[in-house]
């Protein structure tokens, strides 16, 4: 779970990542409904007037009972699907995700100015933004960005979706 703000500039729009949190097997991550209660919990929490999931392949349970819950607190839901969806193909998303960092449009926080646990998650989202891996395939004329294998790309593919949302 990634929550982002915009701050509006003199000139533009820069989004700020102000919370990070790993649902795993030990926090219950395995578990659909803890899922979607932590998911809620942190959009009240925040004040969010939108929750925007990776709907990619994501069973209509999840989705459906997110949409619901969300209209009962009156949050905008937003299903975000990566290929084939509206927004375009992942490497589309990411080029534009790549365009908005080297514009200086993304604030993430400094790992030394948080409390220990939230400095241990943007130290990982930060490895898994230096290990993602971009590949050619100059004969298929096709790109493709993913994590390297056996790696996760869930903070890198939370941030994309987010700042398209953002900026």
């Amino acid at each position: 779970i990634s929550v982002w703000t915009t701050t509006k500039t003199n000139e533009e729009n820069v989004a700020r990542l102000i919370y990070l949190e790993e649902i795993g097997p030990k926090s219950g991550g395995h578990d659909i409904p803890y899922q979607r209660s932590r998911i809620m919990a942190i959009s009240k929490d925040y004040g969010a007037g939108k929750l925007i999931i990776d709907a990619t392949g994501m069973g209509g349970a999840i989705e459906q009972d997110l949409r619901v819950a969300c209209v009962e607190s009156q949050i905008q839901f937003v299903p975000f699907v990566f290929t084939g969806g509206p927004k375009g193909t992942k490497t589309q998303i990411y080029r534009d995700y790549v365009s908005y960092i080297q514009q200086k449009l993304v604030k993430i926080p400094h790992p030394d100015d948080l409390e220990p646990n939230q400095a241990k998650l943007v130290e990982k989202w930060l490895r898994e933004h230096i290990d993602l891996e971009y590949t050619m395939d100059a004969a298929n004329k096709t790109e493709k960005i993913a994590a390297p294998s056996g790696k996760h790309d869930d903070y890198c593919d939370s941030s994309a979706i987010a700042l398209h949302a953002c900026l």
